[in-house]
């Protein structure tokens, strides 16, 4: 729902429709435009990304 304007132009140029609430300027951090910002452990990170992994032929998790 925020972002810099710079990004917001990277975004419309890869996606068919963007939806951006507010674009600040100057755009300082995102997490000062919510109540709630919790910082994310590199631990919950990198399970997120294994989670997306697409799997590996042989069943297993691509490596």
């Amino acid at each position: 729902p925020v972002a810099p304007r710079d990004t917001l132009h990277q975004l419309e140029a890869e996606a068919d429709r963007v939806i951006c609430l507010e674009v600040p300027d100057p755009f300082w951090a995102v997490g000062a435009h919510y109540r709630a910002f919790p910082q994310v452990g590199d631990g919950e990170v990198i399970a997120a990304l294994d989670s997306a992994r697409p799997a590996a032929k042989d069943g297993r998790g691509a490596r």
